[in-house]
């Protein structure tokens, strides 16, 4: 895989799922919430292990997303309070991937998931952040 790093399975334990709909990303030292907002920016909130939101000292978050037959593209993203946000929209490509990473201090940690936008029969909610059981 072009992504290399620690692969984990989506969140279906709670039903309500995260504060924003997202896709909730359990780490090691901190929890993600992966959203793309209606105006096409990705934006990743950032929570404690409780799950209180905070904005981290010294963080780097990087993103990227690779579609079926493109190379890996790089997602410029900025801090803003406790989340990070895309500078500019982004096109998601039909089958796209897509792995954050998370570094702060001497810790880095990696999640891969496949970003489907289809629309889940269960819920309504596009399938990368469906909390059907």
């Amino acid at each position: 895989s072009v992504f290399p790093g620690k692969r984990t399975e989506k969140n279906h334990e709670a039903a309500m799922g995260p504060p924003h709909s997202g896709l909730l990303i359990d780490l090691d030292t901190v929890q993600l919430e992966f959203l793309l907002e209606p105006d096409s920016k990705v934006r990743i909130y950032t929570y404690d292990l409780q799950g209180k939101p905070f904005a981290p000292a010294s963080p780097e978050m990087r993103l990227m997303i690779q579609g079926k037959d493109s190379p890996p593209s790089p997602i410029g993203l900025k801090q803003d309070g406790p989340s990070f946000v895309a500078n500019t929209p982004i096109r998601i490509p039909e089958d796209a991937k897509a792995m954050v990473s998370f570094l702060q201090g001497s810790t880095t940690n990696h999640f891969r998931f496949d970003l489907a936008l289809s629309k889940c029969p269960g819920c309504e909610r596009p399938e990368y952040r469906c909390t059907c059981p």
